[in-house]
């Protein structure tokens, strides 16, 4: 008898046994969703970041899925509670606050998962929420912050106490064990944001651009600040690249190519909702960032910067 044989075909068999095994959980994994309804309503499908995020959920699990575009003409959040009312979706999957503030209205009893919504926690939530961060977790930005910047030691943010009260107190803990000091000013809805700002530029190093809806509540705030900010010759730090257009020196954000690869990971996490597994975490921070550096405003404000941080870079502006 050929040993060699006889082991080389119960190695053969055992591969085949295994392949059939695999192939079967995966058949099963690819079918047994067929039935699951999930409703995606997404704040605007113009907008490339929300379809990629709905891409991505969409084309990895095989979901029966209904998409509802909020940009579209007659829906409203009556309609919505009819569509949730009639589809009776066994998952809800919301692009964007619009979206989740929609859905969550409607006193949810079903899963949701979210993704692409800024400073998330600002929003109600209960037990049956999860998603996807957007922004780069604080104690990540502030390390950033100073080591690319070690002479900058007080760190000036504006916000509103309604919708960012608690993340300032946690950047202002997390802070102190950074050599750094976190200093906030408050604006009210009927304040002037260049009273508040010229106040705030005459304590700190930098200003930290945070999303808020009462700072940046119109485009003439906006421009206001970045304008005060350089004749202090006081940098402003930004989550989101857009501000590069208006001057932010540094900005720290989510690295759009992995918003594909998000999504596929949230479709996961509703594969795992929906079969009822233990899930400890409600929220993921995002994979990857995107940082962008203007050398222009650090040579323009004389800012005195650590050169090894290049090797963080994903953009620079000269």
């Amino acid at each position: 008898m050929n040993i060699n044989n006889s082991h080389q075909q119960v190695s053969f068999k055992s591969s085949m046994t295994l392949f059939v095994l695999l192939l079967t959980v995966l058949l099963l994994n690819n079918t047994a969703f067929a039935k699951t309804k999930v409703l995606i309503i997404n704040s605007n499908g113009a907008v490339p970041k929300y379809q990629q995020a709905q891409t991505g959920f969409s084309s990895h699990h095989n979901f029966s899925i209904d998409v509802l575009d909020m940009s579209k003409t007659r829906v409203n959040a009556r309609r919505i509670a009819r569509i949730i009312d009639r589809k009776s979706p066994d998952l809800i999957y919301a692009i964007g606050t619009k979206a989740y503030m929609a859905a969550y209205n409607n006193k949810l009893t079903m899963p949701m998962v979210f993704s692409s919504i800024i400073n998330w926690k600002r929003l109600p939530t209960n037990k049956y929420i999860y998603g996807v961060a957007v922004e780069v977790p604080l104690n990540y930005q502030l390390f950033i912050y100073h080591y690319f910047f070690p002479k900058i030691h007080k760190i000036g943010i504006l916000y509103n106490k309604t919708y960012n009260a608690e993340l300032v107190n946690k950047a202002m803990t997390i802070s102190k064990t950074m050599n750094i000091q976190v200093i906030a000013q408050p604006l009210r809805r009927n304040q002037s944001i260049n009273i508040v700002a010229k106040k705030l530029l005459k304590k700190v190093d930098a200003i930290w651009l945070l999303a808020d809806p009462v700072v940046l509540s119109s485009r003439k705030n906006v421009v206001s600040l970045f304008k005060l900010a350089n004749r202090a010759s006081v940098p402003i730090f930004s989550y989101e690249p857009a501000f590069k257009n208006f001057g932010s020196t540094l900005t720290i954000s989510a690295d759009p190519r992995t918003i594909g690869s998000q999504s596929a990971t949230l479709a996961t996490l509703a594969e795992k909702i929906l079969l009822k597994q233990d899930i400890k975490k409600h929220h993921q921070d995002p994979a990857g960032t995107h940082i962008i550096l203007n050398l222009k405003q650090v040579d323009a404000l004389r800012l005195q910067f650590n050169e090894e941080s290049f090797d963080s870079v994903t953009e620079i502006i000269e």
